[in-house]
């Protein structure tokens, strides 16, 4: 994967991320996932990182809800909803993270050189090997 220079796109979880007590959550904030899939995200993305690739976008999600998934999929399947006082969390629609990597692939093919498209940092800098939180920047 991404041997010739194309792009790899790692769709992950700002559960690596863990528990923040409610604080602003950045790229920059360090990782601490809690949960044994958190973990197992996480070191997905070391794995990716350590490859030899041109090009890679760590994308961390939300929950996803659309079709079939999230809150209300729960709902119709009799699961009832959970509430946490003082949560802060975040969704994305399915059609959003489609969109995101669609984004995700024309921006890195713009100015496409021998070194490869930069891609995006959270700063607006551009860079080779990037993470990209996909989340409202007023949570719920």
């Amino acid at each position: 994967a991404g041997e010739s220079g194309s792009l790899v796109i790692y769709l992950s979880s700002v559960g690596v991320y863990g528990d923040q007590g409610g604080g602003k959550v950045t790229e920059a904030t360090p990782p601490a996932p809690r949960t044994a899939r958190a973990k197992r995200r996480l070191a997905a993305e070391e794995k990716w990182v350590s490859l030899p690739l041109k090009q890679l976008a760590i994308v961390r999600l939300p929950g996803i809800y659309g079709p079939f998934r999230g809150p209300l999929a729960k709902a119709r399947e009799g699961n009832p909803r959970i509430k946490k006082d003082g949560h802060v969390f975040s969704r994305i629609h399915v059609d959003d993270v489609v969109h995101l990597c669609a984004v995700v692939l024309q921006r890195s093919r713009l100015g496409n050189d021998a070194a490869g498209a930069a891609l995006w940092g959270s700063n607006g800098s551009t860079c080779h090997k990037c993470i990209v939180n996909c989340c409202e920047s007023d949570p719920s």
